[in-house]
């Protein structure tokens, strides 16, 4: 197997000391023991439940060629004609430091995707318009924390031209720490909302913990969502602050004055139909994507095109060839014989929930409508609020059948008795099979289903009671 990393060269960016080297390189760098190891070089981080440094030995067995250690223990002396050992004073931060000298290392564009919802699904979509123009790396699933974004970094190829990397938070800093690792070239923030308010307390302190990634990349290239009015706020403050005009672009739904400027139209099981402007070429597509809020994450993967300079005719004719397969995210399902599933049982929080509603609300449908849904996690004292909000809400868009897995049942009644919902209404405290099971036989395969909630609450055991493939 070919070596991408030196020994010379991991030493140098993590300042290791070398114990052994019978090997002189690696293939890619990998921190789970389990895995085929053949080539690798295994870094041995430690968490809060496991700490690697036990499992060095089965990762050498499985065939890794060097170790990154923090620890040196008496049992790995045996190991030592085996792979490579390099002791460093923490693993964690040795993996980020070798991962931003491998980013500087190479020609690649790094593209820093964050915000409350959609980041995920931004990424996805612009890698999706971006690879048959140049060869582009995304960060798979939500590699996006302190340990992914340096993983991510290090999985792309010396070759490649555009690294697609998203990035999450759930404090403040922690953006400004993952800029420092990637070193963004182009930044985007998709919106700011409620999610992780349980953590920072108030949506302002989102707003600012979302916009390090502008203020950590005062050389880069900006994107804003000017319709939502904390990425707006963050715009402004750009513009105030006299940041090169040159190095801005804006995306809106409602602005025509906006870079780019996209809006739905009909939604149909068949797909969405989507119409506008990037820059100054106008088009038209059918994107097969279920909601509105999809428009958003693809204006912003058309503002990371338009900045690495692809033309805009070619964005609008690779709109018709996106596909969204990611797990849990939006995901349409059509089991043979039964009813037309949407899933989104990634995440959750009170607004993407919202979101889902109002897109199922305008969905052009023979049958039912159907609701399932479960727990949003980090909500903290606003929990039992935010899960009447949504139920009062889901009750007032005319569905058939709701079924409520969690904590907040009683805060989810009541609100539905307040919207004055007139469909069946099924509590459980979380999953049943049982429940699962007369559910669905009360289905039909004219009905749509929509299933959401946070990954914590595990919904997928619905589809899986259910006999659904392909999620």
């Amino acid at each position: 197997m070919a070596e991408k990393f030196t020994l010379g060269f991991v030493s140098r960016a993590t300042k290791a000391e070398i114990k052994s080297s019978p090997r002189s390189g690696f293939s890619r760098v990998e921190t789970d023991s389990r895995k085929d190891l053949s080539g690798a070089l295994f870094v041995a981080l430690k968490g809060e439940r496991f700490d690697a440094h036990d499992f060095v030995s089965q990762a050498v067995a499985a065939g890794a060629h060097g170790v990154l250690i923090h620890e040196w223990r008496e049992d790995y002396e045996a190991l030592k004609e085996k792979a490579d050992f390099l002791l460093v004073p923490d693993t964690l931060k040795a993996l980020q430091e070798l991962a931003r000298a491998w980013r500087r290392q190479c020609d690649f564009i790094v593209v820093g995707i964050t915000g409350s919802n959609g980041k995920t699904t931004t990424k996805e979509l612009a890698h999706q318009i971006l690879k048959n123009f140049c060869s582009t790396s995304a960060s798979p699933g939500s590699f996006n924390n302190h340990w992914g974004v340096p993983l991510s970094l290090l999985m792309a190829e010396a070759s490649d031209k555009v690294v697609l990397q998203e990035m999450g938070m759930n404090h403040a800093g922690e953006i400004t720490q993952l800029c420092h690792i990637a070193e963004p070239d182009i930044v985007v923030v998709t919106t700011v909302g409620s999610a992780h308010i349980g953590e920072l307390g108030s949506v302002e302190a989102i707003k600012k913990a979302k916009g390090e990634i502008y203020r950590a990349t005062p050389q880069g290239f900006h994107i804003f969502n000017i319709d939502n009015e904390h990425t707006l706020s963050l715009y402004e403050e750009d513009k105030k602050a006299g940041f090169p005009k040159e190095r801005l672009l804006t995306f809106s739904a409602f602005n025509p004055e906006a870079q780019v400027y996209l809006r739905s139209g009909s939604l149909t099981a068949e797909g969405m139909e989507v119409s506008g402007r990037l820059k100054q070429t106008s088009g038209k597509s059918v994107l097969k994507a279920f909601g509105r809020q999809t428009v958003v994450n693809l204006m912003a993967a058309s503002g990371i095109a338009l900045a690495l300079k692809m033309e805009p005719q070619k964005i609008f004719e690779n709109y018709a060839k996106i596909r969204f397969s990611t797990w849990g995210r939006n995901q349409w399902l059509h089991p043979q014989g039964g009813p037309a599933i949407i899933f989104d049982g990634y995440n959750a929080n009170p607004d993407s929930m919202k979101m889902l509603l109002k897109n199922l609300y305008e969905l052009e449908v023979t049958g039912e409508k159907i609701f399932v849904f479960g727990d949003m996690r980090e909500l903290g004292e606003l929990s039992e609020s935010a899960h009447g909000a949504v139920a009062e809400f889901a009750g007032q868009i005319g569905l058939s059948k709701i079924w409520y897995m969690g904590a907040y049942g009683s805060a989810v009644q009541k609100a539905l008795r307040k919207s004055e919902y007139q469909g069946e209404l099924t509590l459980s405290e979380d999953f049943d099979a049982a429940t699962a099971a007369r559910f669905y036989r009360n289905l039909k395969p004219s009905d749509v289903v929509a299933l959401k909630a946070s990954r914590g609450s595990r919904i997928e055991r619905v589809l899986q009671s259910w006999g659904v493939d392909g999620f």
